[in-house]
């Protein structure tokens, strides 16, 4: 699972426990203008995400890790009954997508779609 908070002008997802070795990395921080979507997607975390560098993938169970798909990078950090957030970068930074498993994607994509006021 991954929690995901505001610090600033940035938006921080932050694998806990276990799901840092997982997905071999910390925190992911990415300015929160560089936001052009992010949506409660089940469906994302199946099929083949791409080429594995570095992460863990056991289909089914957990895909984690950083992804090479299609010419851009993605993050992923889903393991099996998570709630799936799907956040579509502007691609001025490292990953294009991220893929997380949160505590509630419904409401996490409502506060960090476009047009939504900042939290604090």
């Amino acid at each position: 699972m991954v929690e995901v908070r505001e610090d600033g002008a940035e938006v921080v997802f932050e694998p806990v426990g276990w799901h840092k070795l997982w997905a071999l990395r910390g925190a992911v921080r990415v300015p929160r203008a560089s936001i052009v979507a992010a949506r409660e997607n089940p469906g994302a975390a199946k099929g083949f995400p791409g080429i594995r560098l570095p992460g863990t993938h056991l289909p089914g169970v957990i895909v984690a890790g950083s992804y090479w798909w299609k010419g851009a990078w993605a993050f992923y950090d889903v393991a099996r009954g998570e709630s799936v957030l799907e956040v579509e970068l502007d691609g001025s930074g490292f990953y294009r997508r991220l893929v997380v498993g949160v505590e509630s994607a419904a409401a996490l994509a409502g506060r960090l779609s476009p047009g939504a006021p900042a939290a604090g």
